[in-house]
């Protein structure tokens, strides 16, 4: 057989694998019995890409939309033999990479991948560390085809070839520092240099070949949320308004569905009229009625013995959230289980029942030894959120022994210490745990957000675990933060951002006035007014007094001009500050829209300080420059108002 009926029959085996996996889609884990193709599910959420050189870790990314996924592989700028694609859990990475597989096997002409000769799909999951990518084609997607190792060797070589890497996260040891594994030497452009690889991923691999590119997948918007109502259930315009409502009623509940595992499974559950979800004022409860909605489906298929089973397994699941919890806080963060160590670890009979739930997903697996394989079969949960829902209700009982106490220090925790260290289940990459915990257990939740207000950059998120707890107190913490400077800065994390974000949009929603909003060098305006802060972050509109916008760099006429129009959906705004390091120009005022409500808007740069006057449109001198402090600039403008009492700062018209 020639190397060509080769490539023919690799072609074919994979695109009967490939089928096999997209046309079993379950929105809802424990309606097994209802699938769906990729393609009447999949939406087009947002995309956003790094296009500067490859940036380390914990460096300030300056993102760019793209407009639909297609864009990913498509776009000319995008072109580099290595990308990642990141994405938070329920973020739809692996969707992502089936809808790419249905492009492909079905020739979809406006989709890039239809170019391709061969799409190569690996779930590293399912990798041994040592395994090699040829080696794994042929174990894990070409196991009965006539194709050897070295067959596919050749055929990567020789024709056009894409390989996505899904879930680089869950690849086995993968930051135990083993040192590089065939993966890893795949993505750092050792091997396979000359093909084209792209990986998803919770986060970036320590180590990337030179010119990788960086997209995030930002999760379901407006838009999306309406477009997956109408594809994913079939909703008409009766149902799509009910759901909608319920979302716009609960700033909690839209929060949350921005996820887009969690909106697919609301929207499922929402579509029957029996269930609501606008009392649900915080993730624990809402993700709890989720839960009980698994349950409850599976009591209507047992009879009535099994029923109080059941009902015995929802309430008492202490050996899962003690294994769930072990798997998160341990270093290698374990994914998987065998089939047989984990029901042994359960119990059976607490084991199947799970699985019938739909929480365990289970998968036969190839094992590559040495000389041989084996089969077996593995289990996951259906999510890493599942995982975090069962590793909070022991966190929570945890924090409810009066003798533990929780320490940011290394330590270890056994039955004669009274110690636990939580050093090794970081908050901010493992956020639903502590939000959970603290709804499940509100007497837990206190011990633990003393813990987090304790390490750095916690006192946002602590803030945010504390709506979990108290309704009607949080909104009295909301209207306390409100009440002075409310900042937010590029060298936040994407979580304490998102917190401090969620908790203006309660704001928001309870109309309560925020005295003054410091942005510094970490807004990006949209042309609805939109703002952005760092990857899918998004500020609501807000009844502010006060802006203050730090911007290193040039602000152009459409970025002003956008500033302005987020600045104008206050009906409450005062005052707009501008501190650059760069002069304001009178050329690009003339282009700037006068419409809008009156305000002071003042720029404050190395040469001095101006006040915008767009009646004459152009940009007032109102004093020199002066070495000082951003944080300073308010107290040196009114020494100038008051030395220049004659004068009146501008407003616009």
């Amino acid at each position: 057989m020639s190397l060509e009926d080769k490539k023919e029959t690799m072609i074919r085996a994979l695109k009967w694998k490939y089928k096999r996996r997209y046309e079993a889609v379950h929105p809802i884990p424990y309606m097994r019995e209802k699938h769906f193709s990729v393609n009447q599910v999949f939406i087009d959420t947002g995309v956003e890409v790094c296009l500067t050189e490859t940036p380390h870790q914990g460096a300030s990314i300056p993102w760019e939309p793209l407009e639909s996924y297609k864009e990913i592989f498509g776009d000319r700028r995008m072109q580099a033999k290595r990308l990642v694609i990141e994405g938070e859990p329920g973020y739809g990475k692996s969707t992502l990479t089936m809808q790419l597989a249905y492009d492909w096997c079905n020739k979809i002409k406006d989709s890039p991948i239809h170019k391709v000769d061969i799409l190569i799909i690996l779930q590293l999951r399912q990798l041994s560390s040592q395994t090699s990518i040829p080696r794994a084609i042929k174990l894990y997607l070409l196991p009965r085809a006539d194709i050897t190792v070295k067959d596919i060797e050749s055929i990567l070589l020789r024709y056009h070839v894409k390989i996505l890497l899904d879930g680089y996260d869950e690849y086995l040891e993968h930051d135990l520092g083993v040192g590089l594994r065939p993966v890893d030497m795949v993505i750092v452009g050792k091997h396979l240099k000359n093909i084209d690889v792209a990986i998803t991923t919770r986060y970036q691999p320590k180590e990337l070949a030179p010119g990788t590119k960086i997209v995030k997948l930002t999760g379901f918007d407006a838009k999306a949320r309406e477009e997956y109502i109408r594809k994913g259930i079939d909703a008409d315009d009766t149902k799509l308004k009910e759901i909608q409502t319920q979302l716009e009623d609960n700033v909690v509940l839209r929060d949350f569905c921005e996820v887009p595992l969690i909106f697919v499974m609301f929207a499922h559950v929402a579509e029957e009229k029996k269930y609501y979800f606008r009392d649900y004022n915080s993730v624990t409860g809402l993700f709890r009625f989720l839960v009980s909605c698994f349950h409850d489906h599976m009591r209507n298929k047992l009879t009535d013995a099994n029923v109080n089973n059941l009902y015995r397994f929802e309430n008492d699941h202490a050996r899962l959230d003690y294994i769930a919890f072990s798997t998160l806080s341990e270093k290698g963060h374990q994914t998987k289980w065998e089939k047989k160590q984990l029901s042994e670890a359960l119990t059976e009979e607490l084991y199947n029942r799970y699985v019938q739930l739909g929480s365990f997903i289970e998968e036969e697996v190839v094992l590559d030894l040495d000389d041989s394989t084996s089969r077996i079969t593995e289990v996951r949960f259906y999510h890493d959120i599942v995982c975090e829902w069962y590793a909070a209700h022991y966190l929570a009982f945890l924090a409810s022994k009066p003798e533990t106490k929780f320490t940011s220090t290394a330590g270890h925790h056994s039955p004669q210490e009274d110690l636990v260290s939580l050093n090794m289940l970081n908050p901010f990459n493992f956020q639903y745990v502590f939000r959970f915990a603290c709804g499940l257990r509100p007497e837990s939740g206190d011990k633990i957000i003393d813990y987090l207000r304790s390490i750095p950059g916690g006192e946002k998120f602590a803030i945010l675990c504390s709506l979990e707890q108290n309704t009607k107190e949080s909104l009295k913490t909301v209207r306390t933060l409100c009440s002075d400077t409310v900042s937010f800065s590029d060298k936040d994390s994407q979580l304490s951002q998102r917190s401090l974000a969620l908790l203006l949009k309660i704001a928001s929603t309870h109309k309560v006035p925020i005295e003054c909003l410091s942005l510094e060098k970490c807004l990006t305006a949209d042309e609805d007014g939109t703002s952005y802060l760092k990857g899918e972050n998004r500020l609501p509109f807000l009844q502010v007094k006060k802006m203050k916008i730090e911007k290193s760099t040039q602000i152009s006429v459409e970025d002003m001009e956008r500033i302005l129009a987020y600045a104008r959906q206050s009906e409450i705004i005062k005052e707009l500050v501008i501190n650059s390091n760069r002069n304001p120009t009178n050329a690009s005022v003339q282009k700037i829209s006068l419409s809008g409500k009156h305000f002071q808007v003042r720029w404050s740069c190395p040469n001095g300080f101006y006040a915008l006057d767009f009646a004459g449109k152009c940009w007032r001198v109102m004093g020199p420059s002066r070495k000082r402090k951003h944080d300073n600039t308010e107290e040196e403008v009114k020494e100038q108002q008051a030395k220049r009492s004659n004068e009146s700062f501008c407003t616009i018209l």
